[in-house]
């Protein structure tokens, strides 16, 4: 889909070159050109917060297993107060 988009643009650039509308073949070499940008950039921030190291995905997935059991402790211990309360009824 972004290479259809610069394709558009370049191709709209050469015709308005060709019938001589400069000023609006400016403008479509400003828009290639932020839209560039743009691309360029999103990939930098992309790249950058994907990579994590081993110790720190190992960090987040032991944190994630402890709280996984806590949370089953807790809720095993609700459902047998709950049991309890609804015998005593």
């Amino acid at each position: 889909m972004r290479n259809i988009v610069h394709i558009v643009l370049i191709l709209n650039v050469i015709i308005m070159l060709y019938i001589e509308q400069y000023l609006v073949s400016i403008l479509f070499t400003l828009m290639i050109l932020i839209y560039r940008k743009r691309e360029k950039t999103s990939k930098k921030k992309i790249k950058k917060s994907a990579s994590i190291s081993e110790d720190v995905a190992e960090a987040m997935a032991s944190k994630i297993i402890f709280e996984a059991q806590q949370h089953r402790k807790v809720r095993e211990d609700v459902n047998h107060l709950n049991i309890g309360s609804s015998k005593e009824e």
